[in-house]
């Protein structure tokens, strides 16, 4: 989340969040419980399971992709270094921000 500042994302995610978190209760009112018709059966449930999936799934492209792209990420799209970098702060980076090519200088770890 920290990772990827930007609230339509983080809102999706934590809505598909929401609903497995009321569909995994709401299931297990129903048949593990032994009270059958009090709550959600399999096939909702694994609808919802599978909802919160491609969620996460996606909320992890997209900051896979603003580590790949950084010109995208609104932290650093001015150029500036990452904010949290801690000992890496101010080391140069692998690949060119411009062209996403990889640069022939080797960084010590």
């Amino acid at each position: 989340m920290l990772a990827r500042p930007r609230w339509r994302a983080f809102i999706i995610w934590q809505a598909a969040e929401i609903v497995y978190f009321l569909a995994i209760w709401m299931y297990l009112l129903d048949e593990p419980s032994g009270r059958p018709g009090k709550g959600l059966q399999f096939e909702p449930y694994s609808i919802a399971v599978c909802v919160r999936d491609v969620a996460v799934l996606a909320f992890c492209v997209l900051i896979i992709v603003d580590i790949l792209r950084p010109h995208r990420d609104i932290v650093r799209a001015d150029g500036s270094d990452d904010p949290a970098g801690g000992v890496l702060d101010g080391a140069p980076d692998v690949f060119d921000r411009e062209y996403d090519s990889y640069d022939n200088e080797v960084v010590p770890a």
